[in-house]
């Protein structure tokens, strides 16, 4: 008989005053049977209530990822199965962690995030919920509401580099590839609601800049589905797995040696393909439509009543010509020239007039 406790998972929540409504309801649904609270309280705000009283409550003021670099440490994560790194904007709604929880366990999944319902503020198209069964293996996860297993922390954590970049912009679009990220998913069937837009200021453009500048031979999350989350066997077994470790490898390959120059060897080839047939349609003769007046349902077709109607053409053509020529009035002609008369041929006249 198996009579060994599953181990409890760790919630971060980085917490004020403006989000500690949200973060009590994630104590309250989350429970403290299975969970243990860090939160990390970045003003004075006070947190006496009674679900409050067994969570860890540390104040510093510090920025976000210079407080998740020096409290959310690789030996803490270790002893806990997941590790949930939540926002203090995040409207837990009808999310059910129990299940959640089982979906990653089953699938195997190193990092997972609840999709965001339709009402929620959206940054990035991937992350609101579909029409899917369970959830969508993807190349990307907002930092939202961060699951990762405990055991792969530390990848993550060690991107980190609070120096540069303490706001955390531009962490999730390498961590699939700088991090070695082969299952992160968005699971549809568990939903939140994202409440604020964040706030994208001068200091947070320039860390998510020397982010991308820092691991600018890596792959960068091109935020798309990969593939279903499937519980039929072949697909979840198989073919999935394969597809998975394909489009990893596929994204590890960037940092090999030359795969720079040989990917714009190829996108260069690809323009060029794309530019010939361009102008190659662009060249093509255009086909001649004759443009034929609208005809009744009544009318005889144009082309049999061709024949006709040039006879008939000629015909009335030949009949105008003779009515202009008969109406025409005569020209005067040249005048008889007058004979004289002998008076033998007057007299011979005059006896026949009488």
């Amino acid at each position: 008989m198996n009579t060994k406790t599953p181990r409890k998972s760790l919630v971060v929540c980085p917490v004020g005053r403006v989000g500690k409504d949200f973060v009590g309801k994630i104590v309250q649904r989350f429970g403290h049977e299975s969970f243990d609270f860090l939160l990390l309280v970045y003003d004075d705000t006070c947190f006496e209530e009674d679900w409050f009283l067994d969570c860890t409550v540390v104040h510093d003021e510090l920025p976000l990822f210079w407080r998740l670099r020096k409290y959310v440490t690789p030996e803490l994560c270790c002893g806990y199965e997941y590790v949930f790194i939540w926002m203090d904007d995040l409207d837990v709604l009808d999310f059910d962690p129990q299940n959640y929880l089982r979906i990653l366990r089953t699938h195997g999944i190193e990092v997972g995030h609840p999709a965001l319902s339709s009402d929620s503020v959206i940054s990035h198209a991937v992350m609101e919920r579909r029409d899917t069964a369970i959830g969508r293996y993807t190349d990307f996860a907002e930092i939202l509401g961060f699951t990762f297993r405990g055991d792969v922390w530390e990848r993550f954590w060690r991107l980190i580099e609070p120096d540069s970049n303490p706001w955390g912009w531009g962490y999730d679009e390498v961590a699939y590839s700088v991090c070695r990220f082969r299952k992160m998913a968005i699971i549809d069937s568990e939903v939140i609601k994202h409440t604020r837009k964040g706030s994208y200021h001068a200091a947070a453009v320039a860390g998510q800049r020397e982010t991308h500048d820092r691991y600018r031979r890596y792959y960068l999350s091109r935020k798309k589905m990969l593939c279903e989350i499937s519980e039929d066997p072949l697909r979840r077994h198989i073919t999935h797995p394969l597809w998975l470790y394909l489009h990893h490898a596929l994204a590890r390959s960037y940092i090999l040696p030359g795969a720079p120059g040989v990917r714009r060897f190829i996108r260069t080839c690809l323009n060029r393909l794309r530019a010939r047939r361009s102008d190659m349609a662009a060249n093509l003769p255009r086909p001649v439509v004759a443009s034929t007046p609208p005809q009744s349902s009544f009318e005889t077709p144009v082309e049999v009543r061709a024949p006709v109607q040039a006879r008939d053409d000629a015909v009335l053509s030949e009949l105008l010509s003779d009515q202009a020529v008969a109406a025409a009035p005569e020209e005067p002609g040249p005048k008889p020239k007058r004979q004289r008369q002998t008076p033998t041929a007057k007299r011979a006249e005059a006896k026949a007039r009488e």
